[in-house]
């Protein structure tokens, strides 16, 4: 998540670590900026709840539990506490929000015909939106569209006669009907 919001999912926070644990997964920490939401006496035993500002320790213990040589301390800048105490890296913004982040948010302005089919699209797909684009420029940029055009132009160039064929007879047997 990217900070404050409620995880949406059709498993319970002791359920997911349960599952994870169950399938082999070495070691799960939870961070959170309020550990009181956490209901600890529900979790696994092995599942360790830290304070969001010991991000930097729970890697380090999952580096460690995953076997990785580099298990020491994740090296960052040193932190600065501001009168909000939400600590910051300089140039970075919210460290505990920046932090790891897999994904970044883009923001464009598309015709709205444009927004509702991308919209449908991505439905049709079982896919969000962001998802949906991130595969279209994915395949833009491996070069996968190129080579499908290719291979369609191929095959059109190939069967041409059949489909020239095709559309002949059809012209003709419209045209024996309205004689």
């Amino acid at each position: 998540m990217t900070g404050g919001q409620n995880a949406v999912s059709a498993l319970t926070l002791e359920r997911l670590a349960a599952t994870l644990l169950d399938e082999g997964v070495a070691a799960v920490i939870i961070t959170t900026e309020d550990r009181s939401r956490v209901h600890r006496a529900t979790l696994p035993k092995a599942v360790r709840v830290l304070g969001r500002f010991h991000i930097e320790d729970a890697l380090a213990e999952l580096k460690a539990a995953a076997g990785e040589e580099d298990a020491g301390p994740v090296k960052s800048p040193p932190r600065r506490r501001s009168a909000s105490a939400v600590p910051s890296w300089p140039g970075r913004g919210n460290e505990c929000y920046h932090y790891g982040m897999a994904k970044t948010q883009l923001g464009a302005r598309v015709d709205e015909d444009v927004a509702e089919l991308a919209k449908k699209r991505a439905a049709d797909m079982g896919m969000s939106i962001g998802d949906y684009l991130a595969r279209l420029v994915q395949d833009d940029a491996s070069g996968l569209r190129a080579r499908a055009v290719d291979a369609a132009a191929r095959f059109l160039a190939e069967h041409q006669v059949v489909f020239d064929e095709a559309e002949c007879a059809q012209r003709t047997s419209r045209g024996a009907r309205a004689a």
